[in-house]
């Protein structure tokens, strides 16, 4: 299959071509629906979708965004402060796999060019969003990044985690869409890995993205940045050199002031007694 093809031939990307800069002025016209699930975490979550509802006005393209959220499961959605551009859907927690179908379909439903996932606790720069949407416009149909910087609330302290199957950020195509009408199966928890398989077995491998090397980002700066809080099922010491001998030790609010600004004086606040 074409996408096969391709995977093979180009299985990351590092973007220097004049034709993928041209691309800019064609993004425009372009529709991607972002889509994440809530549960507990409803202070970062707060802070998540402030951010991407700032996001919105940065982009060259239209940028809609879906929730999905499980009313009789979690007894924290009163604390919710939700924007107005948000779409909330609602959907049991369990199984995970099938809450998650539940808003890619809902987003499916506004016809857009791309459909990017992204965890209630993830933040993702502009640069980002414009270069997967730049990729799809390319005819990319599977784009995910090849890293993840993970800021541990109680600590302040920033790790980069490279080399591994990263979720956040993951962005497929209408053609994709169409051909895989549920991108998750009937899972219950690790829900990246669940979906690499679907659409492996559909026929779809990533183009992975050499995130420090494009010329459109800043070498060495996070563009997505997954925030660990006391309530998330994997604990940020998973994460910690102690276990990955590729992660290093940085500091969080530093790169938190000059990367996201919007979440830079609240997410070291979470974790304030």
């Amino acid at each position: 299959m074409r996408q096969q093809q391709q995977a093979s031939r180009h299985s990351t990307w590092s973007g220097s071509s004049t034709a993928f800069r041209s691309l800019s002025t064609s993004l425009c016209n372009m529709k991607i629906a972002a889509i994440t699930t809530i549960y507990r975490r409803p202070l970062l979550t707060n802070i998540v979708l402030r951010h991407w509802a700032w996001l919105r006005d940065q982009l060259v393209f239209d940028l809609e965004i879906f929730t999905a959220v499980s009313p009789d499961d979690d007894p924290n959605l009163g604390m919710l402060s939700v924007p107005s551009c948000v779409t909330l859907v609602e959907a049991p927690n369990d199984p995970l796999g099938r809450k998650w179908n539940t808003v890619a379909r809902k987003a499916a439903g506004i016809d857009p060019d791309a459909l990017l996932v992204f965890g209630s606790d993830d933040l993702v720069s502009a640069g980002y969003l414009n270069l997967v949407a730049s990729l799809v416009e390319y005819g990319h149909d599977y784009v995910e990044p090849d890293s993840c910087h993970f800021y541990d609330a109680a600590s302040g302290k920033c790790s980069e985690l490279t080399g591994a199957m990263i979720g956040a950020g993951r962005t497929f195509s209408r053609g994709v869409l169409e051909a895989v009408p549920h991108l998750w199966g009937e899972v219950h928890r690790s829900p990246d890995h669940n979906q690499a398989t679907v659409l492996r077995d559909a026929g779809f491998l990533p183009y992975r993205i050499r995130l420090a090397e494009h010329h459109t980002l800043r070498s060495g700066r996070p563009v997505i940045m997954d925030v660990k809080t006391d309530v998330h099922r994997w604990p940020f010491r998973d994460f910690t050199p102690t276990v990955n001998p590729q992660c290093q030790w940085a500091d969080g609010q530093a790169l938190l002031d000059s990367c996201f600004p919007t979440a830079a004086e609240a997410v070291p606040a979470l974790m304030a007694p």
